[in-house]
């Protein structure tokens, strides 16, 4: 994925989950805004020989689509269709970083509670 200087990353993924899982992006401006669900995102999926999903979905943001007052939180929402699992990771992004990438990763099994929330300045 290109990027540029007036752009930021925003991708979330999950790995080797069953059965295929539910999986949205949501934008949670500065200012107490309700969340807003992006619409326009990239999915990818694989299903591995397993049967288990890995599925990664993406939005390239421009800078001025995100609030310059304060941070931008993106959320990612999991859910596991037919079983109560649920699981939500989130992450800031603070004007003044030109070009970012931000991956939030859950990992492959929902009995593991580690998972992994990070971005990367390019």
């Amino acid at each position: 994925m290109e990027t540029n200087y007036n752009t930021v990353n925003v991708s979330c993924e999950t790995l080797g989950v069953f059965p295929f899982p539910n999986m949205r992006l949501y934008l949670r401006p500065s200012g107490g805004s309700p969340p807003q669900a992006v619409t326009d995102v990239k999915t990818r999926s694989v299903r591995r020989p397993s049967g288990s999903y890995d599925v990664l979905l993406h939005r390239t943001f421009m800078i001025n689509e995100l609030s310059s007052k304060g941070a931008t939180v993106f959320e990612c929402i999991l859910e596991l269709p037919g079983t109560t699992y649920f699981q939500s990771k989130r992450i800031a992004y603070f004007p003044g970083r030109v070009s970012l990438l931000f991956h939030i990763h859950f990992l492959s099994s929902p009995t593991d509670r580690k998972s992994k929330v990070f971005g990367h300045i390019h």
